[in-house]
């Protein structure tokens, strides 16, 4: 996996948005996040899925970004 580099934004496109897609996508799949509701976690991961082929910060990013922020206890950006 690679690093990934901040700050990113809703809107942002290229390498360093496929990067953090594909940690986040990592974290579904292990149920690191919403680990109590397969079918929001099924969603998320599908709409990711579909940003990432376009390298797309879009709403389906935000929301997991915002969802692993919460359940980690960090500071949330907007969702």
């Amino acid at each position: 996996m690679n690093m990934v580099s901040s700050p990113l934004n809703r809107g942002t496109q290229g390498r360093e948005v496929a990067n953090l897609q594909a940690a986040l996508q990592a974290l579904l799949e292990r149920a690191a996040i919403l680990s109590g509701d397969e079918g929001t976690r099924r969603e998320l991961a599908i709409a990711l899925r579909r940003e990432a082929e376009r390298q797309s910060y879009g709403d389906a990013t935000a929301r997991v970004v915002g969802l692993f922020q919460r359940e980690q206890r960090l500071q949330t950006s907007a969702m």
